[in-house]
């Protein structure tokens, strides 16, 4: 009845289908069935994102066999769980997976408790950076690996994640199959640690050489990801540990400025209209600030803002004060120095 309805185009999910063709295939085992799916229902619940159940059953089947599409899922259930058991064992494992995937939602979720503090922290990482992609490999390590290899691993994914992100985008779609390869692998324990881990990630993302030069013209539209950049870069400068985790600022404290502002005026004559555009918003003009002091800084000439600037707690701010005139050069200058600092950030080392 649910395949018919959905062939004639009413609004039934994946997940709908999904839940009644395992229903189906349960047999006299109905009941046992309705259970597990309740309990995976009520833990996936306990998230508020939007759509998880298709989201969940997805990264559950490409982390135990492989990638594929949304559009697909359906079809990849009815190979899985046609007959009574191998319905059963699906819904075993959609179960028990729905707790761990909840987990990586939450990083104040019980599971993290047997965990050291930087796996909290990498899961926290990795949520700020929204990458879905990462997800399956995610579950996959988090349920097959120790504790100290889940911890080793999850942080290396986060520099993976900000490498990807800043050089890697074009290449999304042959990224997102390397991860669900690289996921099965876990899952079927042809790796088991973060050193194999990195082994077989390695080919697919950007190495040293590839994120220096990026970074050096690389520009930031979300201002999210500035700030979570600019923070990184900031404990790098300052050699503290772990610089890829970054503690859990409150905006109202700390703002993003954009040191040229995005509509320059006649207070910076030495930037055109388009210039200042394609300026505007790379990472060598960025800077981070406490609220207090830039919410009336506007497109204030350099020459006074530098004077906020010095008196900043943040190293790569108060540097910017030591600059004569800001120009392009000196916006390039800037970023060329901070993209070795990216490298301190986010290094693929185990």
């Amino acid at each position: 009845m649910f395949e018919t309805l959905n062939d004639r185009g009413l609004r039934i999910s994946q997940a709908d289908l999904v839940k009644n063709f395992l229903f189906a295939e349960a047999g006299n085992r109905l009941t046992e069935a309705q259970h597990k799916w309740t309990k995976m229902r009520g833990a996936l619940e306990s998230s508020d994102e939007e759509d998880i159940g298709i989201t969940f059953l997805r990264h559950v089947l490409i982390a135990t066999q492989g990638y594929l599409r949304e559009p697909d899922v359906y079809e990849a259930v009815q190979r899985r769980g046609k007959g009574q058991t191998p319905a059963i064992e699906f819904l075993d494992l959609l179960e028990a997976g729905a707790a761990d995937y909840v987990a990586l939602l939450n990083p104040e979720h019980d599971k993290w408790n047997q965990y050291p503090a930087t796996t909290r922290a990498a899961v926290r990482t990795l949520l700020l950076l929204r990458m879905r992609t990462l997800r399956p490999l995610m579950l996959a390590v988090t349920r097959e690996f120790g504790v100290p290899e889940a911890d080793k691993s999850l942080k290396m994914l986060v520099s993976t994640a900000v490498r990807y992100l800043l050089v890697g985008g074009a290449r999304s779609g042959n990224f997102e199959q390397l991860v669900a390869s690289t996921a099965k692998k876990v899952s079927d324990k042809q790796i088991t640690s973060a050193k194999d881990l990195l082994a077989a990630l390695v080919a697919g993302v950007p190495n040293d050489v590839a994120l220096r030069e990026a970074f050096k013209t690389a520009t930031v539209s979300s201002a999210y990801l500035a700030r979570y950049y600019l923070r990184c870069l900031e404990m790098a400068a300052n050699n503290e540990p772990e610089p890829c985790f970054t503690p859990n600022d409150d905006q109202q404290v700390i703002n993003l400025e954009h040191i040229l502002p995005e509509s320059p005026g006649k207070n910076w004559p030495q930037f055109s209209p388009e210039l200042a555009e394609a300026l505007y918003r790379r990472i060598g003009n960025l800077a981070l600030l406490q609220a207090s002091k830039n919410s009336n800084l506007k497109s204030e000439p350099f020459a006074v803002k530098k004077k906020l600037y010095s008196v900043s707690k943040f190293k790569l701010t108060s540097e910017v004060a030591t600059a004569a005139d800001w120009t392009p050069d000196t916006i390039a200058k800037r970023q060329d120095a901070m993209a070795d600092l990216a490298l301190k950030a986010w290094p693929l080392a185990i």
